[in-house]
């Protein structure tokens, strides 16, 4: 296991490998198998994963939906509907430099936004009718 701030997921996978922790910058990510996803480091000098939290209320509340960016691919979510999320998400915090596009209609039909970090509410002038009618999204 990594310790120190700021190190990256590159742990060995086998015993008989190094097991060597490596540094990384927020220009730089790891994508080591261990990790599970991407990560970066954040402004306190600590490393997160790449992602996006959705949450059905305003303000990060209610129900959390989590989606990770793996490398090198972009998470697609086509249809909310699948997991009872469609037209239910009202804010976001996105982690590690990812951001998010959020669609009105499955299939990412409709008005589209490409928003990042934290955004306490999507009701408001800013997101049109964003807020409780997102219906696909892609996190990368």
């Amino acid at each position: 296991m990594c310790n120190g701030a700021c190190q990256a997921c590159s742990a060995a996978l086998t015993p008989a490998a190094d097991g060597t922790c490596a540094y990384i910058d927020a220009a730089k990510q790891d994508s080591s198998p261990l990790c599970s996803g991407v990560s970066a480091c954040d402004g306190n000098g600590a490393c997160e994963m790449k992602g996006c939290t959705f949450y059905v209320d305003s303000n990060y509340g209610g129900a959390a939906y989590w989606v990770a960016a793996p490398p090198p691919n972009v998470t697609s979510v086509p249809d909310l509907h699948v997991g009872s999320w469609n037209d239910k998400l009202s804010s976001q915090k996105c982690d590690g430099g990812a951001k998010v596009t959020l669609c009105v209609d499955t299939g990412f039909g409709g008005t589209c936004w490409t928003l990042s970090g934290d955004i306490a509410t999507y009701h408001t002038a800013m997101y049109g009718n964003l807020g409780d009618n997102a219906s696909s999204l892609k996190v990368f």
